[in-house]
């Protein structure tokens, strides 16, 4: 098991993923006003959600070390969604896992909102928000870039990447406020981590 003080560093090496993710994406985003070709509209999109999908998938472990040295109970449910596996039994009576299928916009508010849990801080997203709405436009065109039915599906309009460049702030504007309201309750608790063993003593 590893302690308060290693949380730390488990922290630090997230927010170095979440640099590294904006930093490809912002590569793009770059690209796109020197260059108006698709493909760079098509490679923000993909190396935008590739981002998310990695940043969420993280934090979810992060989530369940967090948990375990702050001893926040999670329910088996939230387990079993954070470790991202579905249960079910095969024609013997065996248990048989596989990976879950979780909507994005689903998996990105659980993920955040337990995390801030897990960690004693406060955060929730605002799904009535415009920037919710932006998230969900990005999805569909994401899907849309994923699945095209026709060559006309992989076109990007200007208000399409405006929607896009929105969500792309947006998203990244929430992983430094939660990233941050993590960071100072983590080191409170440390504080006060060290007034107790120093009383202690």
């Amino acid at each position: 098991m590893i302690s308060l003080r290693e949380s730390k560093k488990i922290i630090n090496d997230l927010c170095d993923i979440v640099k590294v993710a904006t930093a490809d994406i912002s590569l793009s985003r770059k690209m796109i006003n020197k260059n108006q070709k698709q493909f760079w509209r098509r490679t923000f999109v993909r190396s935008f959600f590739a981002g998310v999908e990695g940043i969420n998938h993280r934090i979810k472990n992060v989530s369940m070390l967090l948990a375990d040295i702050l001893k926040i109970e999670l329910s088996h449910a939230e387990i079993a969604l954070l470790r991202e596996e579905t249960y079910n039994l095969n024609e013997k009576g065996d248990v048989i896992s596989a990976k879950s299928k979780l909507r994005t916009k689903d998996n990105v508010c659980f993920t955040l909102k337990t995390f801030a849990r897990v960690s004693n801080a406060t955060y929730e997203i605002e799904r009535n928000s415009k920037e919710w709405s932006s998230f969900n436009e990005a999805l569909i065109i994401r899907d849309r870039l994923t699945h095209p039915k026709s060559s006309n599906d992989l076109m990007i309009s200007d208000d399409e990447l405006e929607a896009l460049k929105k969500t792309f702030r947006w998203y990244f504007s929430c992983m430094i406020d939660l990233l941050n309201s993590v960071t100072n309750s983590l080191e409170a608790l440390l504080e006060n981590d060290a007034k107790e063993k120093k009383q202690k003593r």
